[in-house]
């Protein structure tokens, strides 16, 4: 089994062995400007169809991107799948994303009780951490989720 991590919706944030975002949508025409020249093993690619064989990497790493796809637990399912060991997804907290202001590109807001129900149909036990709360509404600000397909343990 190889050793190697990949980064889905890595941004400008190079911190995979291979690294993977779909850099011609409208939110990163307008907000990141990403050159997928410089971005070391860079994939363009839809985090909903990712295009690599079934248990490629060790390691399937996601940061605040699953929030912002039509259909997250197609998401979620293309990490498992290309998975052999670990997924690893953060995101914005449900209830801290309600009260701030990423409603206008945020598709879905996600807790725990959503990855819970995720891991049971993907196969994965399921660990969730929070981060530190925020400062006015006593809520965390965001939500780390941590599944290992169950056939690996």
């Amino acid at each position: 089994m190889n050793g190697l991590t990949l980064n889905v919706g890595c941004g400008i944030q190079a911190i995979g062995d291979v690294n993977c975002d779909l850099c011609g949508d409208e939110f990163h025409q307008r907000v990141l400007v990403i050159d997928p020249h410089i971005i070391r093993n860079f994939v363009i690619c839809d985090a909903q169809h990712l295009p690599f064989k079934t248990g490629a990497f060790k390691t399937v790493y996601s940061s605040h991107t699953i929030e912002h796809v039509h259909n997250p637990f197609l998401m979620l399912k293309e990490m498992v799948r290309c998975s052999s060991k670990y997924v690893t997804v953060i995101c914005p907290h449900r209830w801290h994303s309600l009260f701030y202001l990423h409603r206008g590109h945020h598709l879905s807001f996600l807790n725990k009780k959503w990855f819970y129900s995720a891991a049971i149909k993907l196969k994965c036990f399921l660990r969730i951490t929070y981060s530190e709360m925020s400062v006015f509404l006593s809520l965390p600000r965001e939500l780390t989720a941590y599944l290992v397909k169950q056939d690996w343990v």
